[in-house]
């Protein structure tokens, strides 16, 4: 009789398990396929199940995500993709492996790690209830995502470019009140190792929270804002160069943004020289003057250390000393 229920346990057992896992392959596939659109194009080789019989584990077999823009095809690419969910289906270790590849027109990078670059994410509930729904969206069960890894090494053409050491990223998500509220938090460091580069060192620290306004109507007027990003610190040093920022900023269709900024740099000119990409827009030449004549510098001293409040009000946006009509006007 003891034998008999085992063997029927595990019977159950086996058939439970390659459900789940096959429902894990067929949402997956299903994800990649959504993902698709007329700029972004993601393939594999295979999708394979691993894990029998105390988890569930789905591999993607090399991976590509092909992003095309009009000027240029981007490629980005590892050996696979391994998620690994726990019995409850509330958790998954996403194993990236110890290699990723990045191509753009010109050249290819490899970028490698020691050990194996892992994220782990968690969700809301557990999956097994959303795998049999027909509408299945990992975006809004997602909780947290968190990515945690000593250190990275960039390679071109065989040779070592740069270190990215220290790299932390942590995305939290919560919901009260139709408020989707979403905790960022990024950091690590750079550093060059060829002369490949104009920055020799860097480091960065981003920390904010962004909140979305799902109410259809707020007639109460509890909140008065769409979005609104909360900004703790965003910190940014490169060579002897430093960008410290905080401040909130709401914004709401029925009325302009309101909040402000307070920005610190020291060399400003040269964060602008980095930060502001080639024949954008704005000139850095124009950039750099508004920042002088904002910050009330007459020398027009990029090298200066600049303390700037950049307010968004009814009466639109200010830098500084400087009203938004100013600013178009010079």
């Amino acid at each position: 009789m003891i034998r008999k229920f085992v063997v029927f346990t595990t019977i159950i057992y086996v058939i439970l398990w390659l459900l789940v896992a096959h429902l894990l392959k067929s949402k997956i596939a299903d994800l990649i396929s959504q993902a698709q659109s007329d700029n972004i194009e993601i393939s594999c080789k295979n999708i394979a199940l691993e894990g029998f019989p105390f988890k569930w584990s789905v591999v993607i077999e090399h991976p590509i995500l092909t992003s095309t823009t009009q000027n240029e095809i981007g490629e980005i690419k590892s050996d696979y993709i391994r998620l690994v969910f726990d019995y409850k289906l509330k958790n998954t270790n996403m194993n990236f492996g110890k290699n990723i590849y990045l191509k753009d027109k010109n050249s290819e990078y490899k970028f490698s790690s020691q050990d194996n670059i892992f994220v782990q994410a968690s969700f809301t509930e557990t999956l097994y209830r959303p795998l049999l729904a027909r509408d299945f969206n990992l975006s809004e069960l997602l909780q947290s995502v968190m990515l945690k890894t000593s250190n990275i090494i960039g390679l071109k053409a065989g040779q070592e470019i740069a270190d990215f050491s220290n790299i932390k990223a942590l995305l939290l998500k919560s919901s009260e009140n139709n408020i989707d509220n979403f905790s960022i938090k990024i950091s690590g460091d750079y550093k060059n190792l060829n002369s490949i580069s104009k920055i020799d060192n860097a480091n960065m620290l981003l920390n904010l929270n962004y909140a979305l306004n799902n109410s259809v109507a707020d007639v109460d007027n509890k909140f008065d804002f769409d979005r609104m990003f909360d900004v703790s610190q965003i910190y940014l040093k490169i060579d002897g160069a430093m960008l410290d920022a905080k401040g909130i900023v709401k914004f709401s269709r029925q009325s302009m943004p309101k909040g402000k900024l307070l920005v610190a740099m020291n060399k400003y000119g040269e964060i602008i020289d980095i930060l502001v990409p080639e024949n954008f827009i704005i000139s850095k030449n124009y950039i750099n003057k508004v920042i002088a004549k904002a910050a009330d510098s007459e020398a027009l001293d990029n090298k200066a250390n600049i303390n700037l409040k950049i307010e968004f009000s009814e009466n639109g946006l200010s830098v500084g000393k400087l009203s938004l009509l100013e600013i178009k006007t010079e």
